[in-house]
């Protein structure tokens, strides 16, 4: 007889890797920032557009969303500010908004 083991707890399934499972993506160098829409009055309101460069997905967020383990802490009107959750350890990272190129 062998021994099989079936994970039924909540979360993510600790034998799944996590290359496989997706929760790795996107990563913070995959995603492009593409707009934002700030609302001075109220912050909290502001949206931001990201676009993954790999799979071509779009993604739309507000502050307190999360993206795989990056989880939106703040959107300021050029930026976003992440946390990032890695191996136990928290690390804020920032999405630059790129000035737009002028066709003559």
């Amino acid at each position: 007889m062998r021994e099989v083991f079936a994970y039924e707890g909540g979360g993510r399934d600790p034998f799944m890797s996590l290359l496989k499972s997706g929760d790795v993506r996107p990563l913070l160098s995959d995603l492009k920032l593409v707009t934002i829409v700030y609302d001075g009055r109220y912050p909290a309101r502001s949206v931001a557009v990201m676009r993954d460069i790999i799979t071509k997905r779009i993604y739309r967020v507000k502050t307190g969303d999360i993206v795989g383990r990056l989880k939106v802490t703040q959107i300021r009107p050029r930026e976003v500010v992440f946390t990032v959750q890695e191996f136990g350890y928290e690390r804020q990272e920032t999405l630059l908004l790129k000035p737009q190129e002028e066709t003559p």
